[in-house]
């Protein structure tokens, strides 16, 4: 997965009421991801996003995905 892969989408089999949508973010390796993640947390932009946006939405599941492999 590339530095610069993004992106939301919402799911089409097995959806449920429990979410809506789901985002992503890729990252070349675990370390790289982690890094980035904690960086993004850190940041007063996040935290004030995170702050406005509240009422809107529910964060109900955070996973780690890796990519075996690519086509």
């Amino acid at each position: 997965m590339r530095d610069n892969s993004f992106g939301i989408a919402f799911p089409i089999l097995g959806k449920n009421s429990d979410f809506t949508h789901f985002a992503w973010i890729g990252s070349p390796d675990i370390k790289t991801a982690l890094s980035n993640t904690k960086r993004m947390f850190s940041d007063p932009l996040f935290a004030d996003f995170s702050k406005k946006v509240s009422g809107l939405r529910k964060v109900v599941n955070t996973t780690m995905s890796v990519r075996i492999m690519d086509y």
